[in-house]
């Protein structure tokens, strides 16, 4: 940890990945060579006053961000595994810097709020994908077989912090962690810019992440099946889905659904084949349907799943710095620019009137 007032090297990592730039780049930047941001990061060497405002311009930083301890513990959760194979290391690590920043945003105010008790199970690895969202659907509050009308407000009232990205992450869908010391806050981050039917279903996802995989067991096709299986049966229970799935299955019974469970016609039409209500001849006719009509990649707009954004990081900010909020104040102690934390508000419920 350095004294205080000196650079924290990790700070200037933190900085330069949060801005997705290599040491190469950084260090082209503010002309000096990539050696000499490889000692800063380390702590090898201390950077002149002018290097670190250097540093703070490209990054669009204050100088005093630097000169600040590494902050809480935040680990990298399911980012280890919870990303497409061809993600790039750079994308997840700016995706992790993102949702670090604001775990800190959430962490300053903290001590001065009442939390809301966590209510999200911690099982042990050997519990299967359907036992635990049937686990999680208790956690939450919602009966067994109805649609979850707001996945992230009901995670919320259970005691998760849900951060939204303010960036769009063509690789990572989302990631998870239990966070502090006695690893006992979970925390979910979604990447903004995608249809929020997606959206539900990498929160499911995490969520079975944080109920199922404390630790690595497995490998990691296996975790991320497990975590799919785990959401496809939070979010279309199978007693449901039998019930309500009566053949003959075609796109507009399948449209049907999406209006009333909130998930998407893809992954509606693939629980159909997994709890064999159809056949796998008819699951690859209406995959061919789906894509004859372009909605594999955009399904119908009139379908579309409303916004669903999460609520609790703006409240808890909120309740420290006033409403309507001192962002300057917030951002004096926080060591951020106040344009920054106005950006990242903006993706939570009520952060839109920003925009008027």
């Amino acid at each position: 940890m350095p004294a205080p007032g000196e650079v924290n090297g990790e700070r200037v990592k933190h900085a330069r990945e949060l801005r997705d730039l290599t040491q190469t780049a950084l260090a082209e930047h503010v002309g000096v060579t990539q050696s000499t941001i490889a000692q800063i990061e380390s702590g090898l060497i201390r950077p002149s006053d002018d290097l670190i405002k250097a540093i703070a311009l490209k990054t669009e930083l204050v100088p005093s961000f630097f000169r600040q301890d590494s902050g809480p513990a935040f680990p990298e959760g399911s980012l280890l595994f919870r990303c497409r194979a061809n993600a790039a290391k750079k994308e997840k690590a700016q995706a992790y810097r993102s949702a670090q920043t604001m775990f800190e945003i959430a962490d300053k105010p903290a001590p001065n709020i009442k939390q809301i008790p966590v209510r999200i199970p911690k099982t042990a690895p050997s519990i299967d994908p359907a036992t635990a969202a049937k686990m999680t659907r208790v956690a939450l509050g919602v009966s067994p077989d109805n649609p979850i009308a707001n996945l992230i407000n009901a995670a919320e009232k259970a005691g998760v912090l849900v951060l939204a990205l303010p960036e769009q992450f063509s690789k990572v869908d989302a990631f998870s962690a239990w966070v502090d010391e006695d690893s006992y806050l979970p925390v979910i981050a979604f990447a903004n810019g995608k249809d929020w039917d997606r959206i539900r279903f990498s929160v499911g996802h995490e969520l079975g992440h944080l109920v199922m995989h404390r630790a690595m067991n497995g490998s990691l096709k296996s975790l991320h099946n497990d975590a799919d299986e785990s959401s496809a049966e939070l979010l279309l229970p199978e007693a449901a889905m039998r019930a309500e799935l009566v053949p003959p299955v075609n796109l507009t019974v399948v449209a049907n659904m999406k209006l009333r469970w909130r998930v998407s016609m893809t992954a509606i039409v693939r629980r159909a084949h997994e709890l064999g209500i159809i056949t796998g001849r008819q699951y690859t006719y209406l995959f061919a349907q789906l894509s004859k009509n372009g909605w594999r990649t955009r399904e119908p707009a009139n379908l579309d799943v409303p916004a669903q954004r999460p609520r609790a990081l703006r409240k808890m900010v909120g309740l420290v710095y006033g409403n309507p909020m001192d962002y300057a104040k917030c951002a004096g102690e926080l060591r951020l620019p106040t344009n920054m934390i106005e950006a990242m508000l903006r993706e939570y419920a009520g952060g839109e009137l920003l925009n008027q």
